[in-house]
């Protein structure tokens, strides 16, 4: 199944040779027979004949018809029209835009018949029935030999193509596209489309045969001018077949205000209305491709794609539309990169380069012309048209590929897939109806007619005729004068493109036409080079797309390749040898941890046990336990259960461990700073409920933030064809989680570290004080190592999971071993000092001794309890006579009269009765007092404090001896 694919012109073709001259026709040199042509039109019942004319021979016919010469003073008919004819002009036929036109179904099947003859590009250049001269001030008019009423007004068209031109692509475009342009106006002229007027055509050579070095830009311009000067001038032009010629000759009919249409020029220069304000086409623009390329990508199940394309206006546009287009498609563009910036394939191979090292094998090309050639050229001399590689380009570009001059053969290009317009579509009714009258034609007098079949763009140059014709009628509306406006080029205010939508449906789809001069519809059709032949697989019409075969890549298989190269997963292994280290670490501290556990389950009732509490202890190892556990989930590649599972068991892990130390603390706090408490008892429900507390605050903001927003899988690449898998949230929606959870932790931890503070001088059984300080000391020590890691490119991945793992690992395992090595240090100690004070007292039961001693309860009191003294003047007297035979009185006061009164000025001495000193009664004892903040009342504290009390005074004060240990206690009196 084969297709003939359309041609688009970006650029003038080049390659001409400056020795070759084509074959030029004139009314001299023609043929009898083809002196007068018919123009077949049997469907309409009419054969009217056309004759060739130069422009001096249609100057000389038009004295003969209206039977004398204008003189030069007289005024021309472009710009005083004749008198309107007696009779009312007939009756407009053509459409307007009010009215309703029903446009026909699309096509049940656009598949090609295989019976269809398919023409072939020329391999030889072919004599032509005409061919207007060249030179800038020759053309060539055709007539149609129809018989011209004196009310008849002629309206010229031109035709600006380039007839001449030595190329066999362009001449078939050329010469075919004005077949169907003469039928169309046989048809405009039978039916009386344009009321009161008739059309002629003026051809004019855009290719300077006679100069090859004059055949661009230069040329265009000329012909244009020339084609503008025609006697009376032109209503309206179609051509050029070039969109660089295209863009010169519609600049000066957009200045003159004269429409003009193309159907084969696809530039998108040629949509920008500042400049192109009466241009208009009835091909799609490059800009539509981008669409049909990328549903043949989702239709293999490819996610992302490379696109390259040009640094020019072109290129960026193209870019533009792909990257809108992958978006509604959820297509990912990997690698995007602009080439030929310099107007030169200077930076191609760099270009290529960078998709080598990006891992992107599905290659979008979004250029056309010489750059798309350049590209796929260097492509297969660097080897990556290969098998891991699927390219896709715009238009179907195997004959520049492999032209005479060519270096690559059939095998190079295996695989290559190209987009082109589809103009083939069987079974749509204006398109059959349009090859009926297409086979009914002579090729002799109509090239590449004669046949059913089209060669090139011949449904789009008969359209662009039938919507000008259209549009011309459209905007007379029987009116006499505007008819002669337009016949002398003066009508163009209402010919801009948007007045062309005439609801016309034609072979090629409904002609719609945008502000911009372009068509809303387009049908397209993909290609696919297998084993030296071009083959086509699918068809998108009006945007649905549909393969009719599979597709074969460069390996010549169906097995659709992967979209990337194989990446290397970055996620360490649990093999691996850093997971090996991980699993070890993590798996001997849960080890230790349970026999940590079992260990406080069986000595529960020991007294270093017993003040820790038992159950706070085996809460906070089973925090550990899930830490460790945490940091093994980061090997391997996660899942989404992963994703969620891992966060929250280091967050319950954290908790548990703090939490736990916060909630003991808090309680050895209460206790040992209040004075009035009588039993020192830690009860599991008062712990359980500060622990509980804790954790449930933390697990509800971790619940809000994975519902507002879940973690989800993402495999993330990185250079040399790396990649890893990562648990990502929402970034911008996670912070303020993130934020509020990282200030809850750091709260709690400040919160442990004030209680250990506040509880440092409590008994030494209770006390965990310097514990605590190293715990939280390597948290903070974990954090400040941990938290470059945040700022590290996604490129160093290994370095941010070693780095990270390693913290973890570190700030847990020395916390584990800070809190739980001492009591175990100090739960053996004990065990071997009870067995040793067994021992002992087994030898002494046996030996009959008595075990008074030091520890007996009378050492005790006299040792510890010397600080209970009474209050009043009997303790102030007792003090007082135990310091008599140590200290001596200075002058003549006897010791009776010395009072030591500890603490206070003065107060030892003697007294001068003549200075009127006298001896105050005190009473001294101890007190309880609370200290409460301010602010945190829960935080209240009862202490005993020293309290002197004046009776005669009537006040007291409370305040603390500085601490003499050279000082004992005074020995209690019998």
């Amino acid at each position: 199944m084969t297709y003939t694919h359309s041609y688009r012109h970006s650029s003038l073709v080049s390659g001409v040779s400056p020795s070759h001259t084509s074959h030029h026709s004139t009314e001299q040199q023609l043929p009898p027979q083809h002196r007068s042509i018919l123009d077949h039109a049997k469907y309409a019942r009419t054969e009217p004949t056309a004759h060739y004319y130069s422009l001096s021979q249609q100057q000389r016919l038009r004295k003969r018809q209206f039977g004398r010469q204008r003189h030069p003073s007289q005024p021309s008919p472009a710009s005083s029209p004749p008198p309107p004819p007696s009779g009312p002009l007939p009756p407009v036929t053509s459409p307007t835009l009010s009215e309703a036109t029903t446009i026909p179904p699309a096509p049940t099947s656009l598949t090609s018949d295989p019976n269809l003859p398919q023409n072939q590009p020329n391999v030889t250049l072919r004599n032509f029935p005409y061919t207007p001269p060249t030179g800038t001030n020759n053309s060539l008019v055709i007539m149609p030999n129809i018989t011209i009423a004196p009310g008849l007004v002629e309206i010229k068209v031109g035709l600006l193509l380039p007839y001449s031109l030595p190329d066999n692509v362009t001449q078939q475009l050329t010469y075919s596209g004005t077949s169907a342009i003469r039928l169309a106006v046989s048809e405009i002229n039978a039916q009386q489309l344009i009321p009161g007027a008739y059309i002629t055509l003026v051809l004019k050579d855009s290719f300077n045969g006679l100069d090859a070095e004059n055949s661009g830009a230069a040329q265009a311009i000329f012909s244009t001018v020339s084609l503008l000067q025609t006697d009376g001038g032109v209503s309206g032009v179609i051509g050029d077949v070039s969109s660089a010629l295209s863009v010169q000759s519609a600049l000066l009919t957009s200045r003159l205000s004269i429409p003009q249409c193309s159907y084969s020029a696809g530039s998108t220069q040629l949509s920008s209305k500042e400049d192109y304000g009466y241009f208009f086409r009835t091909i799609p623009t490059e800009l539509m491709f981008p669409g049909v390329m990328l549903d043949f990508v989702v239709s293999r199940g490819w996610k992302s794609v490379a696109v390259f394309y040009t640094g020019d206006n072109l290129g960026s546009e193209m870019l533009d539309n792909v990257v809108d287009e992958a978006a509604k498609r959820n297509i990912t563009i990997g690698f995007k990169r602009p080439f030929w910036e310099m107007g030169t394939g200077s930076d191609v191979g760099l270009a290529l380069d960078e998709l080598v090292q990006s891992g992107q094998q599905v290659v979008l090309i979004a250029a056309v012309g010489v750059p798309e050639i350049s590209l796929l050229l260097e492509a297969v001399r660097k080897g990556l048209v290969n098998k891991s590689y699927v390219w896709l380009a715009v238009n179907q570009i195997t004959e520049p590929l492999l032209g005479e001059n060519a270096t690559l053969t059939a095998a190079d290009l295996n695989g290559l897939f190209m987009f082109d317009n589809l103009l083939k579509l069987h079974g749509y009714a204006p398109y059959e109806q349009f090859l009926d009258k297409w086979a009914a034609l002579n090729p002799a007098d109509y090239p590449y007619a004669g046949q059913r079949d089209i060669s090139s763009n011949e449904p789009q140059a008969y359209s662009c005729m039938m919507v000008m014709a259209r549009g011309f009628a459209n905007a007379v509306r029987g009116n006499w004068t505007a008819l002669h406006q337009l016949s002398s080029g003066r009508l163009g205010a209402q010919l801009k493109p948007l007045s062309m939508n005439t609801n016309y449906v034609g072979p090629g789809g409904p002609m719609v036409i945008d502000e911009n001069g372009d068509v809303v519809y387009a049908n397209f059709i993909l290609y696919n080079f297998q084993h030296g032949q071009v083959v086509a697989i699918g068809t998108s019409y009006s945007g649905v797309f549909n393969l009719t075969s599979p597709p074969m890549y460069y390996d010549g298989t169906y097995n659709t390749p992967a979209n990337t190269a194989p990446l290397r997963v970055l996620n360490p292994k649990f093999g691996s040898a850093i997971g090996i280290v991980i699993v070890s670490v993590a798996g001997l501290s849960v080890l230790f941890s349970l026999l940590t556990m079992l260990i406080v389950i069986v000595y529960r009732n020991a007294q270093v046990i017993k003040a820790s509490s038992p159950l706070f202890c085996c809460l906070e190892l089973l925090g550990f336990i899930f830490l460790y556990i945490s940091t093994v989930m980061g090997l391997g590649i996660p899942t989404s259960g992963l994703c969620m599972a891992r966060p929250l068991l280091f967050n319950v892990g954290f908790v548990l461990v703090v939490g736990n130390i916060v909630a003991k603390n808090f309680r050895v706090y209460r206790i040992f700073h209040n004075i009035y408490v009588t039993k020192r008892v830690i009860r599991d429900s008062h712990l359980l409920k500060i622990v509980g507390t804790i954790l449930a605050g933390n697990l509800i903001i971790i619940a809000v933030w994975f519902i507002k927003t879940p973690p989800h899988l993402q495999q993330i690449t990185v250079p040399d064809f790396m990649s890893y898998w990562a648990c990502n949230n929402q970034r911008g929606a996670s912070i303020p989680f993130f934020v509020i959870l990282f200030v809850y932790d750091a709260t709690l931890l400040l919160v442990a570290t004030f209680l250990a503070y506040k509880n440092r001088n409590v008994a030494a059984n209770y006390n965990e004080c310097r514990q605590i300080a190293f715990v939280v000391y390597n948290i903070l020590l974990s954090g400040c190592l941990a938290m470059p890691t945040v700022f590290l490119p996604a490129g160093q991945f290994m370095t941010k999971f070693v780095l990270s793992t390693l913290v973890i690992l570190f700030g847990t395992t020395f916390s584990l071993m800070f809190l739980f090595l001492p009591k175990l240090w100090e739960l053996f100690t004990q065990i071997e000092r009870t067995q040793q004070t067994r021992a002992a007292n087994a030898n002494a039961n046996a030996n009959g001794g008595s075990g008074l001693g030091e520890n007996s309860v009378d050492g005790f009191i006299y040792n510890g309890a010397g600080w209970i003294q009474g209050s009043g003047p009997g303790a102030v007297a007792a003090a007082t006579a135990g310091n008599a035979g140590t200290r001596g009185t200075s002058g003549g006061g006897s010791t009776g009269e010395s009072v030591y009164l500890s603490g206070r000025k003065g107060s030892v001495g003697t007294l001068d009765e003549s200075k009127g000193e006298t001896l105050k009664e005190t009473h001294m004892g101890y007190m309880g007092v609370k200290f409460q903040s301010r602010y945190l009342h829960f935080l209240a504290s009862w202490s005993m404090r020293r309290v002197i009390l004046y009776p005669t005074g009537r006040y007291f004060t409370c305040f603390e001896l500085v601490r003499e240990r050279h000082l004992k206690p005074p020995p209690l009196r019998r």
